[in-house]
């Protein structure tokens, strides 16, 4: 519920305090990144029970290395991914959507930074979580989804859909 309120209240405040256009072009910047993050929750279907067995078995020092060889291998990935989104942001919205949405290209590359911190911090997160301690990733993500709509109200009003991205 929480992942739901983080992700899908940037655009029901644009939708509010802006217009249908800034939403189109938010929803069009946020299209790659939200693909990317299915793409990765299915990798966290794979890691979080593989890690919990771990941890649970005892295995301290395997699930470690699990975790450092996940952080790593796509810490590498994505960082790439956001290298290209900055580098051919226009070439891609060109490409997939249209002249239409090229202004949709900084967001679009910011909007993958985001998917690159929040696909580690949620690495992290599901490693609590399977080492035992489930209650911080939800007070984490709690605040996050407070200071991500508080930002996202004041930001959008002074920088339009762009601000929401900024938050």
């Amino acid at each position: 519920i929480l992942t739901l309120v983080h992700d899908r209240s940037s655009t029901f405040l644009i939708g509010a305090l802006l217009n249908l256009a800034s939403v189109a072009a938010f929803e069009v910047a946020l299209k790659i990144p939200d693909g990317f993050m299915r793409l990765f929750n299915s990798f966290i279907v794979v890691y979080f029970p593989g890690l919990s067995n771990l941890f649970s078995k005892g295995n301290r020092g395997d699930a470690h290395r699990m975790m450092n060889s996940s952080l790593i291998l796509l810490s590498t990935g994505i960082i790439f991914l956001v290298l290209m989104a900055f580098l051919f942001a226009d070439e891609i919205i060109l490409a997939l959507f249209s002249e239409k949405y090229i202004e949709a290209s900084l967001p679009f590359a910011l909007l993958m930074l985001n998917f690159y911190i929040r696909a580690i911090s949620n690495i992290l997160g599901y490693s609590l979580v399977a080492a035992g301690h489930s209650s911080a990733p939800v007070k984490a993500n709690i605040i996050a989804s407070i200071v991500n709509v508080a930002s996202s109200l004041v930001m959008i009003r002074i920088f339009g859909y762009i601000g929401a991205v900024y938050s």
